[in-house]
């Protein structure tokens, strides 16, 4: 179902290495970022679920986005 509704987006780096506590994870930010995402799902909570928001970008947990797609299916 996800993959129809997909598009590829590069993505420059714009996002800091040291915004993230892993720099390895700026990647993501970045993707999020360019492709302007409504959210980034993640269980990595050591790392980009305590930033909680990047830009517009949700940072949430799978269980949370899957709330989320709830709440916007049922309006």
């Amino acid at each position: 179902m996800l993959r129809g509704a997909c598009e590829l987006v590069d993505a420059p780096v714009a996002t800091p290495p040291s915004l993230p506590r892993d720099a390895t994870d700026s990647k993501f930010l970045d993707l999020a970022l360019a492709s302007n995402a409504g959210f980034l799902v993640t269980n990595d909570r050591r790392h980009l679920l305590r930033l909680k928001k990047y830009g517009r970008t949700r940072i949430v947990t799978p269980h949370k986005f899957m709330l989320a797609l709830r709440a916007s299916w049922s309006k």
